[in-house]
């Protein structure tokens, strides 16, 4: 069953994936979108800076005050941002200068008072001063964004499991020709008289969608019982009896994991599906031979115990020596009323190895339903 833990697996992983995917890339668009633009930030401080000098100093540069001039170039050339700056007349000759003057990133602008021009300001920025620091805690949100996403992809997910009880439909193909032997596990709500009409019809949709995983294993078909339950009919070509008997015991361990009102006995018979029962999309009762009875079948169901599989002559003649090995006879007072004749088996529980299994199977659907 390696191979089909994997697929399953592989399977149910995928919407988890797509979902942390999603969250990962739109907290990384939230941190790294905002980055602004370096080159786009020193155009913009050189211009203006060029044009405050310019105005603040068109008065200087009308009379020629070539010490004010200078001073202010110093003051400005020493600012960490400025490589240099130089003032000129409106002839351009140069009237002050302080720093470098070998910068790639000029910026002039023109001092005027009124409409009479009164000089032109240069200044050179500094490369190095614009040069984006390394973006530490970008980096660190990052790496938190993409090691937080599948936890919050996880609790996500369970939430909203609790606002959805139903589970996904397993998809089946077109109906097939043919009647095939199977196996039927029948499924009593034991307890469906404590239950209000709507309680009732959730817990039996409760066993129907649990039904449908276990049939994800083994393949079948689940569908409800006259109100009263449910039934999983599973094609004896590709499942054993052995692989019966776990399905069975898989379905009563997911009931009792999953959140449900209902209370549920199982009992495993063998009946005729008009076809492939993992093939197809709608099936009744009244349609299998040998479910003539569907009522005498719950019943019996109902004398099992919880967590135990109450089995069929037919399924126990199916069984090899070890597992027949594990069945011991049933017998209840009501059982010559409701099955005459019949000689049914009970199996409280399988060996280590094989509920090992059961239990890691159940792991597997819960973990990812």
């Amino acid at each position: 069953m390696l191979w089909w833990k994997r697929f399953r697996s592989t399977k149910a992983t995928l919407p988890a994936a797509t979902t942390a995917s999603m969250l990962c890339a739109v907290a990384l668009t939230a941190i790294w979108f905002g980055a602004g633009n370096q080159q786009n930030e020193a155009q913009r401080f050189g211009s203006t800076l060029a044009n405050t000098l310019a105005k603040t100093t068109a008065g200087d540069l009308l009379d020629n005050q070539r010490i004010n001039l200078a001073v202010i170039a110093n003051h400005v050339s020493a600012m960490e941002e400025i490589d240099g700056v130089t003032f000129f007349d409106n002839a351009n000759r140069v009237i002050a200068m302080s720093g470098s003057q070998d910068g790639i990133n000029r910026f002039t602008a023109t001092a005027s008072i009124d409409d009479t021009i009164t000089g032109y300001v240069s200044l050179h920025l500094s490369t190095q001063a614009f040069q984006p620091p390394t973006p530490w805690l970008r980096w660190m949100a990052s790496v938190a964004s993409v090691l937080a996403a599948p936890w919050l992809t996880v609790m996500l997910m369970q939430l909203s499991a609790r606002g959805n009880r139903s589970l996904p439909i397993v998809s089946v193909k077109q109906e097939s020709a043919g009647a095939t032997p199977s196996y039927c596990v029948m499924i009593n709500l034991i307890n469906q008289l404590a239950l209000s009409k709507t309680e009732r019809e959730q817990a039996i949709a409760d066993a129907v969608n649990m039904g449908r995983e276990v049939c994800a294993v083994y393949p079948g078909f689940a569908m409800p019982l006259n109100g009263q339950g449910a039934c999983l009919v599973l094609n004896q070509i590709s499942v054993s009896g052995l692989q019966a008997l776990h399905a069975t015991f898989l379905l009563q361990e997911l009931l009792l994991e999953y959140e449900t009102l209902g209370q549920f006995r199982c009992y495993l018979r063998t009946a005729v599906c008009p076809g492939d029962p993992s093939e197809m999309n709608l099936l009744d009762a009244s349609q299998m031979e040998g479910l003539a009875n569907v009522d005498a079948d719950l019943t019996l169901a109902a004398l099992a115990r919880n967590n135990t599989a109450l089995i069929s002559n037919e399924v126990y003649g199916n069984l090899n020596d070890i597992e027949k090995s594990w069945a011991q006879p049933f017998d209840h007072p009501i059982l010559p009323d409701v099955a005459l004749g019949q000689t049914l088996h009970s199996i409280s529980e399988l060996p280590e190895r094989d509920a090992r299994l059961v239990t890691e199977q159940a792991e597997v659907i819960l973990g990812f339903s």
